[in-house]
């Protein structure tokens, strides 16, 4: 029976599971479909930021995951035998997963695909794309068994690759996607020694070349590094242990190699983003739009990233609130991304394989002094975590530099209530509805913020949700506004609300823009822009 839904996605996965649990909390109708018969048993993307970590916490993912995981809080950097840096997270502020998480891809898409089961959908497995039929309202989908023996057709409105590298969306869509290969050779395997599990990333350069150890939760460790030599080459257990006392002194005693998923052998990667990210109703997302080399975890936390930009679109979109030019965004938004992510995957790999032995010095000096000022922090776990990516202004429909100077950029996960319940700014944010945080404010404002509440009710019925967050408790004569407390005034001081304002904050939890309370109104204009009309919306219910 081909009965349509909004969204055919196209891989299950991180990206495409992702995708489906923001989808599924916010009433869109999809299909999720894979070519393979069964999730990865292999570790193969262990790193999971901190920014991708809240947004698994959007649909309750996060929590189970971290259970699985070791929560890296360190790196250190080695040089020769010397330890030359360090890096800690103990510096990342005002978020509730202040660390890297270490887990197999393996365990990620078993507790994603747990959590879209537990939420009221499933994985149709063994089912492979075939052909796409681009309509003007529609895309007909063919897929086929895994032993193709029957065919099936499956009408969507929109259909996303989540796909992988070798994506079947984006080759029938026409996206290019042009590729080159690395120029280093990489050896990336898992190793069972003879030394306990730590919590912390090392990494260690060499005028050979460099390597990173990671810690698994089965008490083995991820090893990638870069080799001499051709792809293809076996990594015997006397080869890993040779470079492993060569490069890094660790001490590791190799008892067992694993398979990460590249095969136990050196390999070369290829790296590269798309041109587009859309065409016409077809999009693309994760490893299908973009592929870094293996240094920083940028990849699948991209894919998580892809997805929940796009699913909050998507979701207006198909429930007609917002029209199809909303989706232009998402290309512009998540492309300024996966351009910061290749430069710091790329940034990372050419420092860590610097071969000229004054340049080597000269790098770990600063490396050093970097570490004593806490410069090195500053600048490092912000990438890592990937908490201080912003989307430019000009990416963000309806938000202009002179109101808008911090638009686009996430909005602290601020604590802002103690004791056993404590809240923070994400909670208050609404799944698929933007939040009109309304701060700086005192009693004598109340007549203008129930004025305001009125308006985004009357104008964008269910699309806005108006939440105070004062320094303190006001008396609201008009219910249904959800109140909270800055006490410490922590929110007013990251986002400069020394006045009265309304801050509008997208579904994705990042900023769209501010006004005073007198000039709230204003946001009308802002809505119809990102939406995609000029006339007023009401949010439509399922």
């Amino acid at each position: 029976m081909n009965e349509r839904v909004d969204v055919l996605i196209v891989g299950a996965g991180p990206t495409g599971l992702t995708l489906a649990c923001e989808l599924i909390s916010q009433g869109i109708s999809f299909r999720i479909i894979d070519k393979s018969t069964s999730s990865t048993k292999a570790s193969r993307a262990i790193g999971i930021s901190a920014r991708a970590l809240e947004v698994l916490h959007h649909f309750g993912a996060a929590e189970p995951l971290v259970a699985r995981g070791v929560r890296c809080g360190h790196a250190y950097f080695q040089s020769g035998a010397r330890r030359t840096a360090k890096i800690s997270a103990a510096t990342v502020r005002h978020c509730r997963f202040p660390f890297m998480l270490s887990v197999p891809q393996s365990a990620t898409e078993e507790v994603l695909e747990h959590r879209l089961t537990e939420l009221g959908g499933t994985v149709e497995r063994g089912a492979e794309l075939v052909a796409l039929d681009v309509r003007a309202d529609s895309v007909i989908a063919t897929a086929a068994t895994a032993d193709g023996a029957s065919e099936e057709s499956v009408t969507a409105g929109w259909v996303v690759g989540a796909d992988g590298s070798h994506s079947a969306v984006r080759k029938f869509s026409g996206i290019p996607f042009d590729t080159k290969e690395a120029p280093e050779t990489f050896m990336i395997v898992d190793v069972f020694g003879e030394r306990a599990s730590t919590d912390a990333g090392h990494y260690y350069f060499h005028p050979d070349g460099m390597a990173l150890i990671a810690p698994l939760p089965d008490g083995s460790f991820r090893l990638a590094a870069t080799v001499h030599g051709e792809q293809g080459r076996t990594a015997t257990l006397e080869y890993v242990q040779e470079l492993f006392d060569r490069r890094t002194g660790s001490g590791i005693r190799v008892r067992e190699l694993r398979d990460a998923g590249w095969g136990v052998a050196t390999v070369k990667v290829r790296t590269g983003i798309a041109s587009r990210y859309r065409s016409g109703r077809c999009l693309i997302a994760g490893d299908a739009a973009h592929s870094y080399g293996p240094l920083g975890g940028q990849g699948m936390n991209g894919g998580i990233q892809d997805a929940c930009n796009l699913a909050w679109k998507l979701a207006l979109v198909c429930r007609g609130v917002a029209g199809e030019s909303l989706l232009d965004s998402y290309e512009k938004e998540r492309l300024h991304g996966a351009s910061l992510a290749m430069q710091a995957a790329t940034s990372q790999t050419k420092l860590a394989t610097i071969r000229p032995r004054v340049l080597r010095q000269l790098r770990d000096a600063l490396l050093g002094l970097g570490t004593i000022t806490g410069l090195l922090d500053r600048l490092l776990v912000p990438t890592l975590t990937q908490l201080s990516i912003s989307y430019p202004v000009e990416s963000l429909p309806g938000s202009d530099k002179a109101t808008s100077a911090q638009a686009g950029r996430r909005v602290p996960d601020v604590a802002i209530s103690g004791g056993s319940a404590t809240v923070r700014v994400h909670d208050l944010l609404k799944p698929g509805r933007f939040t009109a945080l309304v701060v700086g404010v005192r009693q004598s404002d109340v007549p203008e913020i129930e004025r305001i509440a009125k308006h985004f009710e009357a104008r964008h019925k269910g699309l806005v949700s108006p939440v105070v967050l004062g320094r303190e408790t006001i008396a609201l004569s008009l219910a249904g506004i959800e109140q909270h407390v800055d006490a410490g005034g922590v929110v007013h001081d990251e986002l400069a609300a020394d006045q009265p304002a309304v801050l509008l904050v997208r579904p994705d939890g990042r900023l769209a823009g501010r006004r005073s309370l007198a000039r709230a109104p204003e946001f009308d204009s802002v809505l119809d822009q990102v939406l995609g009309s000029t006339a007023p919306l009401a949010a439509a219910t399922r």
